[in-house]
C-alpha cells in the first residue's frame, strides 16, 4: 500500500477510535500514522500532535502530552486551543505557573474567554499573585 494512503487510513482509523473513546487503538494508530516519517505540512503535522496529545489526555498520561503539544504549538504558536490543552495538562501536573502562562497567553488570542479568564484567575489566586 502507498504510505500516504495508509497514513491516511491510520489517521481515520485514530479519529474514529477517539470518538469511540476507544483510546488505546487511537493511540496505536495515530503513533503509526507519525512513525511512517512522511513529509507532510506543518498543519498536518501539527494536527497529528495536537490529536495524539489529546489522545493521552484521555488516557491520563498527562506529563507525555506536554511533548506532544509542545511540538505542536512549535509548529502553530497562534493555535488557542494547543495553549488550552497544554495549560490543562500542566494543572493537572500541579504546574500551575506554566498552567498560568498558557491560560493568559490563551487569553491574549481570545480576550472573551470566560473559561479561560476564570481558570487565569483561580490559578493567581493559588499562587497568591493578585
Amino acid at each position: 500500500m502507498n504510505k500516504f494512503l495508509l497514513f491516511n487510513e491510520l489517521l481515520r482509523k485514530s479519529n474514529r477510535c477517539f470518538e469511540k473513546k476507544e483510546y488505546i487503538n487511537a493511540l496505536k494508530y495515530i503513533n503509526q500514522a507519525i512513525f511512517l516519517n512522511l513529509t507532510l505540512s506543518n498543519q498536518k503535522i501539527r494536527e497529528l500532535y495536537e490529536l495524539r496529545g489529546n489522545i493521552k489526555i484521555q488516557m491520563n498520561q498527562h506529563l507525555d502530552c506536554i511533548g506532544d503539544f509542545n511540538k505542536a504549538i512549535s509548529l502553530d504558536p497562534k493555535n488557542p486551543s494547543l495553549y488550552f490543552y497544554r495549560g490543562f495538562a500542566l494543572c493537572v501536573l500541579d504546574d500551575k505557573e506554566g498552567a498560568l502562562k498558557d491560560f493568559n497567553k490563551l487569553i491574549e488570542f481570545e480576550p472573551d474567554n470566560k473559561s479561560a479568564i476564570e481558570i487565569s484567575r483561580y490559578l493567581k489566586d493559588s499562587l497568591g499573585n493578585k
